[in-house]
């Protein structure tokens, strides 16, 4: 059971450029987990993002007395951007999902430990300060990008979709916020400039504006799937490393709910990889379920998609015009492959 927990990582971004660098590993608290003075062994994992900007933190209760049975085995990923960066010290802050709770994190790579200060986001009470020691160190993952600021930005790609017939189209906010010149956008085999004009990190959405005027687009389905509804997920995995045709992998709702009960997502058991971030999930109508947006690795099929509601809300408040779907019949496969290559790019940037 031990080994099997070991090796669950969240995959949080889908763009090809999001593959990661571990710094640390097998990381232990030193403290204690209860009144009976119990030990209680936390393994973390830091892993750098490879623009330097980021660090993920894989967490997992591994080892507890019984009773303490009740977290055995819990799993906990935080997302931390990184203010500095060398082979010394690393400093990044990161937040709790509410936002109450501000973790200050100091990474010492060379010592091979760190420290996370938790604070009160209001008033800046200090709540808890804890060390850990770890066993593994990689500093080519900090070499990579040399001494100084972790702020360095390069080139990010993935996966988007028309909603209209004015250029507008859909995608992940991580596919764009790493950005540091504009967006590209490929359709019919020709580069068009693309422009942000809203975006929502807590939804992970984002709407670019392009003078492309689609052949087809998509409508939004009035519902997000019911479990065992049968989905078709489209995109560039990988990017145009395979080739550039649109590739497409099917699969059934698995869930209505997300990772951590997240309930505006639903998971899909269809296949994705880096590069499918923001690409379209239809239903056999060919009408948007939702929109491809991470998983986990080391496990076979289990992974995520926005509802289509939160994307209708997303568009409704950045008044973006879309489509609502009238009709919920199914399609001719020929007729859905046509218009999911009509409505689906590859978008990347520098």
């Amino acid at each position: 059971m031990r080994k099997i927990l070991l090796g669950l990582i969240l995959l949080i971004f889908f763009t090809n450029n999001a593959l990661s660098d571990v710094l640390l590993s097998r990381c232990f608290h030193s403290g204690y987990a209860n009144f009976y003075m119990q030990k209680r062994l936390e393994e973390h994992k830091f892993e750098i993002n490879n623009t330097r900007t980021t660090l993920r933190e894989t967490s997992i209760i591994s080892d507890l007395r019984p009773n303490d049975i009740a977290e055995f085995g819990k799993i906990d990923v935080q997302t931390y951007k990184i203010d500095y960066l060398d082979e010394n010290i690393i400093s990044a802050v990161g937040y709790a999902a509410d936002g109450y709770i501000k973790q200050i994190l100091t990474i010492e790579p060379k010592k091979q430990k760190y420290r996370i200060i938790r604070e009160d986001n209001q008033s800046s009470r200090k709540l808890t300060d804890d060390e850990f020691k770890c066993e593994k160190v990689n500093l080519a993952a900090i070499n990579k990008s040399g001494s100084g600021s972790g702020s360095s930005k390069s080139g990010a790609s993935g996966s988007a979709f028309f909603v209209n017939n004015k250029g507008n189209i859909v995608t992940n906010n991580h596919v764009i916020e790493r950005c540091s010149g504009p967006v590209k956008v490929l359709y019919n085999k020709k580069e068009y400039t693309a422009k942000v004009i809203a975006k929502d990190s807590t939804l992970d959405l984002a709407v670019l504006n392009s003078d492309v005027k689609p052949n087809q687009y998509l409508k939004l389905s009035k519902k997000s799937g019911d479990k065992l509804d049968r989905v078709v997920a489209a995109g560039y995995p990988l990017g145009y490393k395979i080739s550039d045709e649109l590739k497409l992998t099917a699969g059934i709702v698995s869930a209505t709910k997300g990772w951590k009960d997240n309930i505006n997502e639903f998971q899909i058991d269809a296949a994705l990889n880096p590069g499918n971030s923001g690409g379209p999930v239809v239903n056999d109508a060919g009408n948007l379920f939702g929109v491809a947006v991470a998983g986990l690795t080391d496990r076979q099929n289990l992974n995520f998609a926005i509802k289509s509601k939160a994307v209708k809300d997303f568009l409704d408040v950045n008044k973006v015009s879309y489509s609502t779907a009238t009709v919920e019949f199914d399609m001719d496969n020929k007729k859905r492959l046509k218009l999911l290559e009509d409505s689906t790019v590859f978008i990347y940037c520098n």
